[in-house]
């Protein structure tokens, strides 16, 4: 009977244990119960029911069974809650894993590990009733008497039933947590339009603040970190730090971080669902749009290309009437949004191409990529035809170009042109002749997707009124964006961290980039893309085919079935290179192998890291 309360705490314990596992991969997966029901759904079943669970359920039944026969009460008693505690001190918890991201106590986690914790409880205490009832029933629910005593007395003697319970809801508690997700779903939806509330309330309190936001497929962040660099030549900025992109990130970067000597809010906004960008504007309208990419990114969840256009074209379409849009021109379906949103509006075509504007050679609007051709005219090109609640309107387009970029370990350099339209002109510039302008560039960030990045912020800078000139000179000294192709020395080896790009287009530019450098060893660690939908195994096998092309010293592919097109790609193109594949469950089993192998001047490229959800 002593061992009764012990061992109860100690279950309960080991209960709580698993229950912040839960509450991590809830929080991992946005809150959203569809998602965390696909990660419970989608994990073997070890990953969130150890097999001991079964195994210790089993044994206590067989034992409340079958023991009555052969042992004593007391006996009985001592040898189940033995075996209980041998559970909760040396197997219980569920499986202990290696932490990426690890569970922050935010308020809202807090009030859902509230939920959690009652709902818990109160099962916990309908088994208690359940199994005491016939007891006190048998004696006759003398409370103030002995008799009560004397059922609890045998509740106690025999307490595996209460076990078995105690078992059967830490079992359970994914359910729990789905339950809890559902009941406080009504409290977070206050709580978020508090926040929005106050929000919009300060944006409209800062009427001469400008507002720009910034989408893409991919790109975002390294453009609005660019962007960012090039306005603060000028203007006070707030911007979003890291990949703070959703309508909660926006809100606390706007509650919080937003000043009265702000003049310039620079947002990144994200999608995952239709809507998603629409919501975000409904939060802040922009003066600015910038659209960076669309391509294959969250496939699953909105289905298709035309739907990821469709999505990130909400930015365009929801630009404040008189403001201006920056399209990367080298994507066709990005140059499209040209005409959509408000009719009144200037629009900048960002991109580049082989030869300079003045080499013009009629493929010079999109560097020869899409066999499409501009005006060879780049002054104040009109498109007609959109009609606005005036009828028909003009919408100005006015150009950026890169041109002869020249790739290094260390950066690229090529030349900016700017030809400007009197609308593209900021009230505030120097700027006034209409000829084009060019001034040399020498930035120190990796890939040729950051000459396109680059463009598409100066394109932005430029119409805040910032000069040519002034522009080249912050490029100089433009900051790495961490954990996107960023170099980062280990000692005698070089990493190249790309663990935030998850996106193929990304990934080929992060390989080029590996190709090109000079090194001993070249190896490459990825457990390759997730949410392309059906898309995802063609594009993974395309990745491994060029892979294969590239002829590695070594592949490090993350996770036997989330890289398995991947191998696939990388023999098809490539049947050599089988001996130099190595497949790992996790990274961190990844990196102990590679420690062992890599030599001295090696470079090692980090290609996307998923988080714990995905771990195999």
């Amino acid at each position: 009977m002593a061992l009764f309360p012990l061992t109860t705490v100690l279950l309960v314990w080991a209960m709580i244990r698993r229950a912040r596992l839960f509450l991590h991969r809830a929080q991992l997966t946005g809150y959203k119960p569809s998602e965390f029901t696909q990660w419970v759904v989608g994990q073997s079943l070890p990953a969130w029911l150890p097999w001991k669970f079964p195994v210790l359920l089993i044994t206590l039944g067989a034992l409340s069974f079958w023991g009555v026969d052969w042992l004593s009460e007391t006996a009985l008693s001592v040898t189940a809650s033995g075996l209980a505690l041998l559970w909760t001190l040396t197997l219980g918890g569920g499986r202990e894993v290696p932490i990426k991201k690890p569970l922050v106590w935010t308020p809202r986690v807090k009030r859902l590990s509230t939920t959690l914790f009652t709902i818990s409880l109160a099962v916990l205490l309908a088994g208690a009733f359940v199994t005491l009832s016939p007891l006190l029933w048998q004696t006759g629910w003398g409370w103030v008497t002995g008799s009560a005593f004397n059922g609890l007395e045998t509740w106690l003697s025999n307490p595996i039933p209460w076990y078995m319970w105690v078992l059967v809801v830490d079992m359970a508690l994914p359910l729990w947590l789905l339950l809890a997700l559902f009941v406080n779903r009504p409290i977070e939806q206050s709580v978020q339009r508090g926040y929005k509330k106050a929000a919009k309330k300060k944006l409209a309190d800062h009427p001469g603040l400008t507002v720009v936001a910034i989408t893409g497929s991919f790109g975002k962040t390294s453009t609005k970190y660019m962007l960012a660099k090039l306005l603060e030549q000028r203007y006070s900025v707030c911007f979003t730090p890291g990949s703070y992109n959703t309508p909660m990130g926006l809100c606390k970067v706007i509650n919080q971080d937003l000043q009265s000597h702000h003049q310039v809010l620079l947002l990144e906004m994200g999608t995952r669902y239709p809507g998603d960008i629409a919501e975000l504007c409904d939060l802040a309208q922009p003066d600015l749009s910038v659209i960076t990419e669309v391509g294959a990114a969250h496939l699953d969840t909105l289905g298709s290309l035309d739907g990821v256009q469709e999505e990130k074209g909400t930015l365009a379409k929801r630009l404040k009437p008189g403001g201006a849009l920056v399209l990367n021109h080298m994507n066709p379906r990005v140059s499209a949004m040209a005409t959509w949103g408000p009719s009144n509006k200037t629009v900048w075509m960002a991109g580049w191409v082989e030869e300079s504007p003045e080499q013009g050679d009629g493929e010079h609007g999109n560097g020869g990529r899409n066999g499409e051709q501009d005006s060879q005219d780049m002054h104040d090109e009109v498109w007609a035809g959109q009609k606005g609640a005036d009828g028909i309107n003009q919408v100005t387009h006015t150009h950026v170009r890169a041109s002869k970029p020249t790739f290094t370990p260390e950066g690229s350099t090529f030349a900016l042109h700017f030809t400007p339209s009197r609308e593209s002109i900021h009230e505030t510039s120097s700027t006034e002749s209409l000829e084009t302008q060019s001034a040399e560039i020498s930035l120190p960030i990796l890939g040729e997707h950051a000459v396109l990045n680059f463009t598409l912020a100066a394109s932005a800078a430029l119409q805040l009124g910032l000069r040519l000139e002034t522009i080249a000179s912050a490029a100089s000294s433009m900051p790495e964006v961490e954990h996107r192709l960023q170099r980062r020395p280990m000692g005698d080896y070089l990493v190249l961290d790309d663990a935030f790009n998850s996106n193929p287009v990304g990934a080929k530019h992060a390989l080029d980039v590996l190709v090109r450098m000079e090194g001993n060893q070249k190896w490459i660690l990825t457990p390759g893309f997730v949410e392309m939908g059906v898309e995802q195994e063609s594009l993974q096998r395309t990745f491994g085919e060029q892979l294969g092309q590239a002829s590695l010293d070594g592949y490090l592919l993350i996770g036997p079935k989330q890289t398995s097109s991947i191998r696939e790609g990388i023999l098809a193109s490539n049947p050599s290179m089988e001996s130099r594949i190595h497949t790992f469950r996790s990274t961190a089993e990844a990196q102990a192998w590679l420690s062992e192998h890599q030599k001295p001047g090696d470079i090692i490229l980090y290609e996307n890291d998923l988080p714990d959800t995905y771990n195999e």
